[in-house]
């Protein structure tokens, strides 16, 4: 297994590095001058590679390692919630990169022990919504800021410049039915506060238009949005 971070236009402000154990930094040729100022391991791809769809495929094909493990560069911390009880609980900070590599390993495991390609954790640190009588999930979406994958020929959609872990998730639920996420943990990131990213890439129109490619491919069944904010999905319960 390995971990591979996609970025750019954040060279300087890349924390995640400090919570895996040899992670890459995968970013665009032309900013590779800047991040390997300031960091190691940084694999570049060509600048031609546009939004997060190429960006994630160009990750799987070009790396040898049958488990890929995707997390955005803005992650903090890793969470466990499994203190928590009937009566409340606690959080459970994780910082030591070998700490973190192990609960990877063992996520992973599993996934490919019981039969999916996707992986993940709880989308939200927050005990208030953890549910400790049922702490694991297969049929909830793996949000793409910490994705694990384990190659078998399934590809991310070319045409998503976002959006691209909603098709990837809902097509593992399509091929193999069931994804593996261990809702105990969740990691923290600085989403709405680090410049850069996958900012350079989003905007409402573009946000809207990968809405739409999903619904043609699923339907609006399955892929709905928020009255009034076309490019807010919501998966109906499958």
């Amino acid at each position: 297994m390995i971990c591979v971070i996609p970025s750019a236009g954040r060279a300087g402000s890349v924390i995640t590095t400090k919570l895996f154990r040899q992670a890459y930094l995968c970013v665009p040729e032309s900013e590779a001058d800047e991040y390997r100022k300031h960091h190691e391991n940084v694999v570049t791809h060509p600048d031609t590679v546009y939004g997060m769809g190429q960006k994630r495929q160009w990750i799987l094909d070009n790396f040898d390692d049958e488990i890929i493990f995707m997390a955005d560069d803005d992650i903090e911390t890793l969470t466990f919630m499994g203190n928590a009880d009937a009566g409340g609980g606690y959080y459970s900070d994780i910082k030591d990169p070998d700490h973190v590599w192990e609960v990877l390993l063992n996520t992973a495991t599993i996934a490919r022990d019981i039969g999916t390609n996707l992986f993940g954790f709880s989308e939200i640190r927050d005990l208030r919504k953890f549910d400790y009588i049922h702490p694991f999930s297969t049929r909830e979406r793996v949000n793409g800021f910490a994705m694990g994958i384990i190659k078998d020929g399934q590809r991310f959609d070319p045409r998503l410049v976002v959006k691209q872990d909603y098709d990837f998730y809902l097509m593992t639920l399509f091929w193999k039915r069931f994804v593996w996420r261990d809702d105990r943990y969740a990691f923290l990131a600085k989403h709405y506060t680090n410049k850069g990213g996958l900012a350079t890439h989003r905007s409402i129109n573009k946000e809207v238009e990968c809405v739409k490619i999903l619904q043609q491919k699923f339907g609006k069944n399955i892929v709905g949005t928020v009255k009034d904010k076309p490019w807010k999905v919501v998966i109906r319960k499958i």
